[in-house]
């Protein structure tokens, strides 16, 4: 299980994330092999884009201040 510290720390990147974001789409990844998801990670790569995983309460806590941005 993650620290606080570890938490706050992923919190800050999603802040960053979203703040420099056009558009972010939230989805369910389950299903996905892990063949499938470095695919999707290399293919989004590639066109500059980025797949980050989150747990739904990091994600609305980073979105918090950012009334565009509400879950």
């Amino acid at each position: 299980m993650p620290t606080k510290e570890q938490k706050n720390t992923t919190l800050q990147k999603l802040k960053g994330k979203f703040g420099r974001a056009q558009i972010a789409i939230v989805t369910d990844y389950r299903g996905l092999t892990v063949k499938e998801m470095t695919d999707l990670r290399r293919r989004l790569q590639k066109i500059g884009a980025e797949l980050t995983v989150a747990k739904n309460t990091i994600i609305q806590l980073a979105t918090r201040e950012m009334p565009e941005w509400q879950v």
